[in-house]
């Protein structure tokens, strides 16, 4: 449905609750049209510290290879969608639609070594990241997905020894990873087998996954 012009821009709007010819019936005085964003992201993975793992394209025998081959899966959702508080005057109204959650990641290691990231596990999403505001000129609704297969988090030496057990550092790799989904470039595999001849790629920009929602 298209943006409501809303005044003063970034506020709410005060106006009549019923809305003729609409079944919606507002709450309040106070409505328009509200901008939400929802995100989710889930992780599985296996650590590697060695060039044994296929895919054959991760570094040439006799580089010491470090990092987690993953599985990777991130979604959002963008609504314009019709919103009515209670609020009755304007100073309330312009910021009576706001409202955020912060997107919060749980990891869990199968293979435990004493609280980091194990050998393998997985990253999910134990609250959905989750904003709102009132609309503004340029928003849509929107949704986007971004999957990778067999995605390549390398890391360093020492890093990657301290993330097996240590949860300090276990987190800092997981938020090196999620940046790296949201910004792009990281190499992943493509196949619909290890049998099939490699092909790698490099993933997008995925800016739906919003880095400020974040928490872990």
């Amino acid at each position: 449905m298209p943006s409501t012009p809303i005044t003063p821009p970034g506020g709410g709007a005060t106006t009549p609750a019923t809305h003729p010819g609409n079944s919606y019936v507002g709450s309040g005085i106070c409505s328009g049209t509200a901008f939400t964003h929802q995100q989710s992201l889930y992780i599985s993975y296996q650590t590697s510290s060695a060039d044994v793992l296929k895919p054959t394209w991760l570094p040439a025998t006799g580089t010491p290879v470090s990092g987690l081959i993953c599985w990777a899966q991130a979604n959002f959702t963008d609504s314009l969608d019709q919103f009515s508080t209670s609020s009755n005057d304007g100073s309330s109204c312009a910021n009576a639609a706001n409202d955020q959650q912060l997107h919060v990641l749980d990891f869990s290691a199968l293979q435990h070594t004493g609280g980091g990231l194990g050998f393998s596990g997985y990253i999910s999403t134990s609250a959905n990241g989750f904003t709102r505001r009132w609309a503004a000129a340029g928003d849509a609704n929107a949704t986007g997905h971004l999957g990778l297969g067999h995605a390549w988090f390398p890391v360093d030496v020492v890093t990657y020894q301290a993330m097996l057990g240590n949860t300090t550092v276990a987190k800092a790799v997981i938020r090196s990873m999620v940046e790296r989904m949201t910004y792009g470039g990281i190499e992943y595999w493509a196949g619909n087998s290890y049998n099939d001849p490699p092909s790698v790629h490099t993933s997008p920009p995925f800016p739906g996954l919003r880095q400020n929602l974040i928490y872990i």
